[in-house]
């Protein structure tokens, strides 16, 4: 009789364990498994407890190789990477999950995925036309160094930021070439809502956009631990806009 009053008890939490991993597809994991993260932007750890170190962040429709496993957490591969590091199961799963557009337009514009430019200096040429049987002659002319007009409005504004926020915002800002800048955030500016990272990643682009006289132009907003950009903003050369920022 107590043996089976002992059953009764233990069958609901066992039929809800059961559903939540079936659910996941998880039940069934051994090593070698691949899965697709879930969440929007994942922290992949040292070890297997939400107080250790992030090793990096991975987005969500990323791949994973299962290597072990121990209280709820895997231990994982980040596919196409040498980086390796523990995700809970909750954040795992055997089915790709929905992106929405701005994570799949995020995804396209993965430095990784895009060819990147030559860095380039700013430079005119001044050509002095042949003249009877002179040679013609090219005269470097260097022009106002766009980064270094952005630069002296964007330190301004990281100084408010910082200043509004008591914490700092953005890190090292990196020229590609090309028109091409990237801009290291920090993890208090990821915890900024998501109209307030719209807004500073339209007012960092005005500034880079009015430093090259309206050319081509594009802010890529980095997080150092992940490969793919939390926010972008290009005009291409034909003037089109292409935005999109993470959750």
């Amino acid at each position: 009789m107590f043996n089976n009053i002992k059953r009764i008890k233990q069958t609901p939490l066992f039929l809800v364990l059961i559903c939540y991993f079936a659910g996941t597809g998880l039940v069934y994991a051994t090593k070698g498994d691949v899965f697709y993260i879930t969440g929007s932007l994942v922290n992949i750890r040292a070890n297997s407890t939400t107080e250790s170190a992030i090793v990096a962040r991975i987005s969500k429709g990323r791949t994973v190789e299962e290597i072990t496993r121990k209280s709820g957490w895997v231990k994982v591969k980040i596919l196409g990477t040498d980086q390796q590091g523990w995700v809970h199961t909750a954040l795992l799963n055997y089915r790709k999950p929905v992106l929405t557009p701005d994570e799949e337009e995020l995804i396209s514009h993965a430095p990784s995925k895009i060819k990147e430019p030559v860095a380039k200096k700013n430079v005119q040429q001044k050509v002095v036309k042949k003249v009877g049987k002179k040679v013609e002659v090219k005269v470097p002319v260097v022009a106002v160094d766009a980064l270094e007009k952005f630069s002296n409005g964007f330190n301004l504004f990281k100084d408010k930021k910082m200043a509004d926020t008591g914490s700092s915002q953005f890190g090292s800002v990196d020229d590609k070439g090309d028109g091409v800048l990237h801009i290291n955030v920090t993890d208090d500016w990821l915890k900024t809502s998501h109209q307030g990272k719209k807004k500073d990643l339209k007012q960092i682009f005005d500034m880079w956009s009015s430093a090259r006289a309206n050319q081509y132009s594009a802010i890529y907003l980095m997080d150092r631990n992940s490969s793919i950009p939390v926010a972008i903003y290009i005009k291409d050369k034909k003037g089109k806009i292409h935005t999109a920022v993470r959750k």
